[in-house]
């Protein structure tokens, strides 16, 4: 198994399972290694808090990770003190595995109480589905350590066995609490290797054996999340280990890489061109231009199972399935992973007489691709580049209900091996985005009813944001994602608002737009004073809280993909009522961030619009208090309240 075939079984899972890919290699445990547990000192006994890390409710005192690729086995010690009420959650444990390639999770866990008795858990364990994707399982053992209270000790020490020794694994050296003593232990089954790492802290030794790697770190500090973040993995301390040829060089690394997988990829292409050749033609049978060929031939790709993007396949509906080893299989079997899925898109391209080339991308999904690292498993993805009207276009066909020439966020822009039959890969970078690629439109029609605000929302998502969606609810039942869209629309008021989703499209279909009904009760977006009342007309973000009012940041500001906001909210003014105050029209210009809002008043109703244009994907850090200054302008306008008066009574 390759690098790129790891990733390529592994890869687009959603965010939260990457988090659970600790023990992704894992085939059978056989007993804990207990050694590394320890009596606690009387120093640890009465430690109250962490100088270097004030106010949090644990603190880390030994944390180790081994990986033993001889005698094929991987295994974590954490030993946590509790110092605040806060700290009794790391009492809940939860080891992740996959099921497939794991018989067991071998374990020990034991508590220490404040006054130093040892308490060993013999406690209830549960196994229990955290993920299914693409026929792959990723399971959790859990248990819960009782009588777990501020100055106790929590010890436990889990082992997996491993099934295979993969070209590169990244160890993770950094958590949301501060670690006082880590180690890592590595045991390579050969050489050479070779150890990289990122972000770590000063207090660092290495200890490099002829058989053996150790790394200790005293003093690392917490990782703070913070909002509008890049990936974790781009924050974090790191360790990334892969194996490497006795003649790695780096300069050439990447190119060797892309010509060893141009006839590998290219035999998949290339194979029994006969039911290629027949469905390209037939797809293509009543277009008349080359671009309406080339969507005709996309749809063909479209219309292809997504296995990756499944989750809820029985194990004999996963064993039914046959392997694909070309396009044709593909097409025939009408099933595939992404990259199959591409794949079989170049083929169906080249067949109907268009250049189209398979490109090797590194998805910026979870992180970025770094050329000085030697891993080919930075490059887990495929788009196509394909020359219509002599320029070339990239194609992602391998993402279910991507509009036509439309990438993923994730896929754009990032670098790319272009791989060709008959010459060297070639870099290329995939199509940056702006904030046309997204959109989101708001239209509103509000009414007074008694004490509350009523009314009706219907919510537009186009482009990115479509696509985000549709993705997310790819294995949803209709149930599941009407209640996931009322719950996306109600976070954005205040208690208490009740939404009711009445209608909604798009979400099945590769149409551009999704488009949700919604019937809005707010029963605390309005203020009723006397003879007044007062509500801010920007009802979809008045009371989002702002995400960079801290005064203070410690890495760059990163949005997945640049988007716009428009909203056209309408209040229709009740009988006996006026306008007393309207605020007034706001604009704030900060180069790629743009807003606008603007009032009006006709006889029987107040109209609002509000427009929100972010056009970059990354500020940096030196930018912040620039940014921070758009943002407070921008929530301060997004708050501002119209006054209504009561000037009559009304006659009944």
């Amino acid at each position: 198994m390759t690098e790129r075939d790891e990733l390529h079984m592994l890869k687009n899972m959603k965010a939260p399972m990457a988090a659970l890919l600790l023990f992704a290699t894992s085939l059978s445990a056989r007993g804990v290694r207990n050694s590394d547990f320890r009596t606690a000192t009387p120093a640890e006994l009465a430690m109250q808090s962490v100088p270097f890390a004030p106010g949090v409710p644990a603190v880390v005192l030994n944390w180790i990770q081994r990986r033993d690729d001889v005698a094929m086995y991987e295994s974590e010690y954490l030993r946590i003190k509790v110092l605040a009420p806060e700290g009794k959650k790391y009492g809940d444990v939860e080891i992740p595995y996959i099921s497939q390639w794991t018989g067991a999770v071998a374990f020990e866990a034991r508590l220490t109480r404040p006054d130093g008795t040892i308490i060993p858990f013999t406690g209830k364990t549960y196994d229990k589905l955290a993920v299914r994707f693409g026929g792959i399982r990723v399971m959790v053992k859990t248990f819960s350590i009782p009588d777990v209270q501020p100055g106790s000790i929590i010890e436990y020490c889990s082992e997996v066995g491993l099934r295979y020794t993969p070209m590169h694994y990244t160890f993770t050296l950094q958590r949301d609490l501060p670690v006082l003593s880590a180690m890592l232990w590595i045991h390579p089954v050969n050489d050479p290797w070779l150890i990289d790492y990122r972000r770590l802290p000063q207090d660092v030794k290495k200890t490099k054996t002829r058989d053996t790697f150790q790394l200790d770190i005293q003093n690392i500090p917490p990782f703070e999340a913070e909002p509008y973040s890049l990936p974790d993995r781009e924050l974090k301390a790191v360790a990334h280990f892969f194996y490497t040829d006795r003649d790695l060089k780096l300069d050439t690394f990447w190119l060797d890489k892309g010509r060893a997988w141009t006839p590998i990829i290219e035999d998949f292409i290339s194979g029994d061109v006969a039911p290629i050749h027949e469905a390209a033609q037939q797809a293509i049978a009543l277009a008349t231009t080359p671009e309406e060929k080339l969507r005709k031939l996309y749809a063909v790709a479209q219309r292809i199972r997504n296995l990756d993007y499944e989750s809820d396949k029985t194990e004999a509906e996963e064993k039914r399935l046959r392997e694909n080893r070309s396009a044709q299989d593909v097409l025939r079997n009408g099933y595939g992973h992404s990259i199959e899925i591409t794949r079989l898109f170049i083929a169906l391209a080249r067949s109907a007489g268009f250049e189209a080339h398979a490109v090797c991308i590194g998805s910026r999904r979870d992180g970025f691709f770094t050329k000085t690292l030697p891993s080919a498993s930075q490059l887990d993805d495929e788009v196509a580049l394909v020359r219509l009207d002599g320029k070339e276009i990239a194609i992602d066909a391998g993402t279910p209900m991507a509009p036509f020439a439309t990438l993923a966020w994730q896929k754009a822009p990032v670098p790319g091996l272009k791989l060709q039959k008959k010459r060297d890969p070639e870099w290329i970078e995939t199509p940056g985005l702006d904030a046309t690629c997204a959109r989101v439109v708001h239209k509103v029609a509000l009414r007074v009813a008694g004490d509350a605000i009523k009314g009706k929302a219907t919510v537009t998502y186009q482009g990115q944001d479509a696509l985000v969606r549709r993705l997310e609810h790819y294995a949803d039942d209709d149930a599941a994602t009407k209640k996931s869209f009322e719950e996306s629309v109600k976070s954005l008021f205040p208690e208490g608002t009740t939404v009711t989703l009445s209608n909604i499209s798009g979400v099945r279909t590769i149409d551009p737009a999704i488009v949700a009904e919604l019937d809005l009760n707010l029963p605390n977006s309005a203020s009723f004073v006397g003879s007044r009342i007062m509500l801010p007309m920007s009802v979809f973000r008045a009371t989002v809280r702002n995400p960079f009012a801290a005064t203070q940041r410690k890495s760059g500001v990163y949005f997945r993909f640049p988007y716009t906001e428009d909203d056209a909210v309408t209040l229709e003014i009740p009988p006996g009522y006026s306008v007393e105050t309207m605020p007034t029209t706001t604009e704030v210009l900060g180069g790629a961030i743009v807003y606008r809002n603007h009032y009006d008043m006709d006889d029987n109703s107040v109209h609002f619009t509000r427009h929100l244009e972010v056009n970059t994907v990354y500020i940096a850090v030196d930018k912040y208090p620039a940014l921070r200054s758009i943002y407070s302008k921008i929530a301060s306008a997004d708050q501002e309240q119209i006054v209504l008066r009561k000037t009559a009574k009304v006659s009944k």
